[in-house]
C-alpha cells in the first residue's frame, strides 16, 4: 500500500470520527428516526473503516510479528461482522428500532476492537520513534475498550463511554500520529 493510500486512510479516520460524533449529537438533539438510521449506517461504516485502519497500520509488520498482525486483523473482521449484522438488523426490524445501544456493540467494540488494538500494539516495533508512539497509543485504546466492556458487563453504563474514548477519539489520535510518521517517511525518501 502506498504512503498516499495510508495517508488517505488516516485522514479518513479523522473525518469519520468528527462526522460520527456530529451525527450522534444531531440524533440526541433531534431524536429524528432518519438521523438514527444515519447513525446506524455510520456505525457499520466505522467498522469497515476500522478494518482498513488496521490493515494500513500493520502493512509493514515484519515476518517475526505476523502472527500478532493476523490475530489483530481477524479481530477487526469480527468487529465488522458483528456490528454490520446487528445494526442492519436494528435498522430493518419491522420499522421499529431495537435500541440506541446493542449488547452486540459491547462485544464488537469492547472486546474485538480492544483485542485488535492490543494485538496491533504487539505487532508494532517499539524502537521507531513515530511508530513507537502508535504502538503505545494502540495499547491504551485497547485497554480503554476493555474497560468499557467491563462497565457494560457490570451494568455501569457510564463506564461504557471509556470504550467509546478508546475506539473514537483514540483512533483519531492514532491517525494523527500516523500522519506524522508518513510525513517523516516522505521526507526521508526525498533525501
Amino acid at each position: 500500500m502506498s504512503i498516499a493510500a495510508r495517508r488517505a486512510i488516516a485522514y479518513a479516520g479523522l473525518g469519520l470520527t468528527a462526522l460520527y460524533f456530529f451525527v450522534v449529537a444531531w440524533y440526541y438533539m433531534t431524536g429524528l428516526d432518519a438521523v438514527f438510521i444515519l447513525w446506524e449506517g455510520m456505525i457499520a461504516l466505522s467498522a469497515l473503516y476500522m478494518l482498513l485502519f488496521f490493515i494500513a497500520i500493520l502493512e509493514s509488520v515484519g515476518a517475526q510479528r505476523q502472527g500478532w498482525k493476523i490475530v489483530s486483523l481477524v479481530c477487526a473482521v469480527c468487529t465488522l461482522a458483528i456490528t454490520s449484522t446487528a445494526h442492519y438488523a436494528n435498522m430493518t426490524a419491522d420499522g421499529a428500532f431495537i435500541a440506541d445501544f446493542l449488547a452486540e456493540d459491547a462485544l464488537a467494540w469492547g472486546v474485538f476492537t480492544g483485542l485488535a488494538f492490543l494485538f496491533a500494539s504487539l505487532s508494532l516495533p517499539a524502537q521507531s520513534k513515530g511508530i513507537g508512539r502508535v504502538k503505545y497509543t494502540c495499547l491504551v485504546c485497547g485497554c480503554l475498550c476493555f474497560a468499557g466492556f467491563i462497565g457494560h458487563i457490570l451494568g455501569v453504563t457510564p463506564l461504557w463511554f471509556v470504550a467509546v474514548a478508546g475506539y473514537g477519539p483514540g483512533t483519531a489520535v492514532v491517525c494523527g500520529e500516523l500522519l506524522v510518521c508518513y510525513k517523516r517517511e516522505v521526507v526521508a525518501g526525498q533525501k
